[in-house]
């Protein structure tokens, strides 16, 4: 699995080319469910090691 930092800038670079599309564009769609799955992967990544690290 890619670490926090990864995710992080992949979702930069999601955010910067969604915001460069045309509202209408077929493909701002597809980079919001993108974007979507990745804030969530890097939620419950940041809570699993908040977890890990009271234990």
């Amino acid at each position: 699995m890619p670490a926090p930092d990864e995710i992080r800038d992949r979702l930069t670079a999601l955010r910067r080319t969604r915001d460069s599309c045309d509202y209408y564009d077929p493909r701002s769609k597809h980079l919001d469910g993108k974007i979507d799955a990745l804030e969530w992967v890097l939620t419950e990544l940041e809570e699993t090691e908040s977890q890990e690290s009271e234990h």
